[in-house]
This record gives structure tokens, C-alpha cells and sequence, in this order.
């Protein structure tokens, strides 16, 4: 069931009552109502009562737009998350250098020192509740 142009404005809130209708109001109406109509959004029928239409249109090209527009944003966010700040890389090297001054540090001990080290520390850990 569609409505009268009078009737859109009212649903609209373009006027309290439907005697206050103006004509600049219907023109006002029919003209945005023509806007809808043109991107399939809106339908007339003979007697003047407009409706939605069924299924709304969708477009291809907007779609396709979007997309373009999604990788785009893609793309920056990669280039942004791959640039390392330079507190970045010295905390990477700080930690590289922590790394190779502890495995440096186990290869000087002597295989009894390491197994001790080893079996207590496992049962230590093994200690502990989880």
C-alpha cells in the first residue's frame, strides 16, 4: 500500500498536521522522493502513491569501489605494521645481544655444572603447583 504525497511529508515530520501541507512542502517531498526514485529506491504508481520497492537495487560498481578502497587500507596498515620503529629495532637487537650473552655464558660451563644446574632447576619447577 503506498501514500499520498501528504502523507510522506507527515511521516517525515515535515509538518504537524496534514492541513498544513504547503505546496513549497509537496515540492519539497516530491522532489527528494524524485531522488529516491531515481536510484531505485523509492517507486510511484498511477494513482500517485509512493512506495518502497521490493528489492532495493544494489550496485556493482559501489561494490567494486569498496573493495578498492578496503585494499588500499590493507595494503597502508601492512606497510605501517612493517616499518619498525627505532625503539623497535634496538629492543630486538638489546634482546639478540641478552640471548647470546646467556647461551655464551652456558656453553663456558663445564658438563657437570650444566647437568646439576639442570636437574635442580627441573625439580624446582616441577615443584611448583600450576
Amino acid at each position: 500500500m503506498g501514500l499520498a504525497v501528504e502523507d510522506v511529508a507527515l511521516k517525515a515530520q515535515l509538518c504537524p498536521t496534514p492541513a498544513e501541507v504547503s505546496g513549497w512542502t509537496r515540492r519539497q517531498v516530491l522532489r527528494h522522493l524524485g531522488h529516491l526514485q531515481a536510484h531505485g529506491l523509492a517507486q510511484v504508481s498511477a494513482n500517485a502513491e509512493w512506495t518502497r520497492p521490493q528489492t532495493l537495487p544494489t550496485l556493482e560498481a559501489a561494490s567494486v569501489e569498496q573493495q578498492v578502497v578496503r585494499d588500499r587500507i590493507s595494503l597502508e596498515r601492512q606497510v605501517f605494521r612493517e616499518r619498525a620503529s627505532a625503539w623497535v629495532l634496538a629492543r630486538r637487537a638489546s634482546v639478540a645481544a641478552c640471548q647470546e650473552r646467556a647461551q655464551r655464558w652456558w656453553a663456558g660451563l663445564d658438563v657437570g655444572e650444566r647437568a646439576l644446574r639442570v636437574q635442580r632447576l627441573s625439580g624446582e619447577f616441577s615443584r611448583l603447583s600450576v
